[in-house]
């Protein structure tokens, strides 16, 4: 594990110790939690990014401007 060393203003810190006495935890413990989350939606997010190309390339869609709202609604 490595260690890191923040620097945050006091009314941050004041708001993560209380935050983290309500959780029983610490602030080390909310901050790794933090990054943790971050990290993790940004992977999820470029997966779908990836996933989303593939089923682009594969069907041979295409993306553009959406028809008018008249074309779209229009009956036959």
């Amino acid at each position: 594990m490595k260690a890191v060393n923040l620097t945050i203003d006091e009314k941050t810190w004041r708001a993560a110790r209380k935050l983290a006495a309500e959780r029983d935890t610490s602030v080390s413990a909310l901050a790794r939690e933090a990054l943790q989350h971050l990290t993790k939606t940004d992977d999820r997010r470029e997966e779908a990014r990836q996933r989303i190309l593939q089923m682009i390339g594969s069907s041979g869609g295409k993306v553009g401007a959406m028809p008018a709202r008249e074309d779209r609604n229009a009956r036959s």
